[in-house]
């Protein structure tokens, strides 16, 4: 198992070992700071059976020559949305099977996210050298450390997958894995994922309905302005200028520097643009407010007991519930409210339906009451539950 620095005269044997392996174990290491698409510094690809090769974006036309055979073989990662993202940009695909070993271990029992080196210990009992993880990996040459780090965060991969299948196997969640890892190459690959991330912010809950409709118009704003100007969204505008923006709706540029506490830069180059979504945006009509969970409501505590409800379902059934029942599908089962087996599927999705669908549809028909049962809690069905 070598560990092989490519260089362009290499690119035909990897290639070679590439298209003729059955799976790629592939990681990268990239620096995230003070961008919207973090800039790619290396790709580690592991032949299960061949070498171990570290390809360098920093060469030209190197993926370009090994794209096709890196894209045309099923990939391992670990915790891969990034990398999926990052490897669709730089060599234009990605195969339609990725196995994430973070999902398999979420589906078998693990924390989750739960990080490679944890997972490595937990299941291969080995303790991994994480001291390079903030590494510079801009410069050139690479040390003899630097890659070490990155071909162990390969070459691991295979037996660590084949501890966590034999567990995801023994649980019957072969196929449910299958699909949820399914599910995580998509999302990774949506454009629209990020700008859906204004509904964790923590106000959301206390907005009205225009002053939501506003915010998520910013959000989608920002997205797309920071993509084009590749900038880390939060520096086009943060997320307290725009929460700040929704509750006050200024109707004009000169109200916008009224307030003292908005920054003059931001008034001047995008005033007039933000005025004009805003005023959109808050004059949209009631059907067209996005839904969302309002603190201090009977959804609000709805949604308090469904947590509390998956945290027990993550110990009865050994799986990791921020991955299975996560706060945002928690939230769309209260707002959507399925009332038979078809609805609530269509909200669930398959794989989740088949892990706990029948349940969920138990809870929101009050068939389920949470107790505390000796030094635990627990969730029992009683068809008097009322």
């Amino acid at each position: 198992m070598t560990i092989r620095v490519a260089t362009t005269n290499d690119l035909d044997e990897a290639i070679g070992q590439f298209e003729a392996a059955e799976r790629l174990c592939i990681d990268t290491e990239f620096h995230a700071e003070r961008r919207y698409r973090p800039r790619l510094y290396l790709v580690q690809i592991h032949v299960e059976g061949g070498d171990t090769w570290l390809l360098d974006p920093l060469v030209d036309g190197m993926l370009r020559a090994v794209a096709p055979a890196v894209t045309g073989t099923p990939w391992l990662v670990h915790a891969g949305r990034q990398d999926i993202r990052l490897l669709m940009h730089a060599l234009g695909d990605v195969p339609e099977t990725v196995q994430d070993t973070q999902i398999g271990a979420g589906l078998a029992g693990s924390r989750f996210p739960q990080s490679y080196g944890k997972l490595v210990a937990e299941y291969l009992g080995k303790e991994l050298d994480k001291s390079h993880t903030l590494s510079d990996w801009s410069r050139r040459p690479l040390t003899d450390q630097q890659v070490g780090y990155a071909a162990a965060d390969v070459q691991l991969l295979p037996a660590l997958w084949e501890k966590i299948h034999a567990a995801v196997a023994e649980l019957n969640r072969t196929q449910i894995c299958d699909e949820a890892c399914r599910e995580a190459r998509e999302n990774a690959l949506d454009r629209d994922f990020d700008t859906r991330q204004w509904r964790r912010i923590q106000a959301v809950g206390v907005l009205s309905g225009p002053s939501v409709a506003t915010l998520e118009a910013l959000a989608i704003w920002r997205e797309d302005k920071a993509r084009n100007a590749d900038q880390p969204a939060r520096s086009i505008l943060s997320d307290g200028l725009m929460v700040e923006l929704s509750k006050r709706m200024p109707t004009s540029v000169d109200a916008l520097r009224a307030n003292r506490r908005f920054p003059k830069g931001i008034v001047k180059r995008h005033g007039e643009v933000i005025v004009d979504i805003v005023g959109r945006a808050s004059s949209r009509p009631a059907w067209g407010w996005p839904p969302v969970i309002r603190h201090r409501t009977a959804e609000a505590r709805q949604l308090a007991w469904f947590r509390s409800w998956a945290l027990i379902q993550e110990h009865s059934k050994r799986f990791a519930a921020p991955l299975v029942l996560p706060d945002s599908m928690l939230e769309r089962i209260i707002l959507a409210r399925p009332d038979d087996p078809e609805k609530v599927a269509d909200v669930l999705g398959s794989w989740r339906n088949r892990l706990c669908g029948a349940e969920v549809l138990d809870a929101l028909q009050s068939r389920i009451a949470l107790r505390l049962g000796g030094s635990d809690a627990v969730a029992s069905t009683d068809d008097r539950t009322a």
